[in-house]
């Protein structure tokens, strides 16, 4: 793409190693790449290992920024909220680390357990899914019971993560 100079912009998707390597960034940007798609899910290490999301840190995350920045590629952070560990401050303090680091596009999405995966396994042998519906989980709507937050206040507080970051 480079070399043939085909000026396309394009999307691209990359977990959050792609701080360790800048390289690969400035190529992105030289191919055209418009932005990049990071999935952080989380400022919580805790949350995270209890994910599996083991090559996530946060520490990283701000790098990851300026790395898109110089490269001319925006930033786009995608979040999950809800996590078993989430409480309403939980879920405060994640937007108000993301306003830090003012990633130009954020995305939030409620936790989903998709059927397939283990944690939908888990979630269905511990009684935790609520959802039969298949068209509800698209990660808007809560299809499990979550310890501490109803059903109704997670979807609520899926919204006033978009108001409260994107009107900062």
């Amino acid at each position: 793409m480079i070399d043939e100079r085909l000026n396309l912009p394009f999307f691209c998707q990359c977990d959050t190693q792609i701080a360790k390597d800048a390289e690969l960034v400035e190529l992105l940007g030289q191919a055209s790449c418009a932005e990049m798609f990071v999935g952080v899910e989380s400022f919580s290490r805790k949350t995270l290992k209890a994910a599996n999301k083991f090559h996530n840190h946060p520490e990283s995350y701000a790098d990851i920024i300026r790395l898109c920045n110089e490269a001319g590629i925006r930033p786009h952070f995608s979040n999950i909220i809800g996590f078993p560990d989430d409480d309403e401050a939980e879920i405060q303090h994640h937007v108000d680390m993301l306003k830090t680091l003012h990633p130009k596009v954020a995305s939030f999405y409620i936790l989903t357990p998709i059927p397939g995966t283990d944690q939908y396994d888990h979630f269905r042998k511990t009684g935790q899914i609520t959802e039969t519906n298949l068209d509800r989980f698209d990660t808007t709507c809560s299809t499990w019971s979550h310890p501490t937050l109803s059903r109704e206040r997670l979807e609520e507080l899926l919204y006033r993560c978009y108001v409260n970051y994107y009107s900062f």
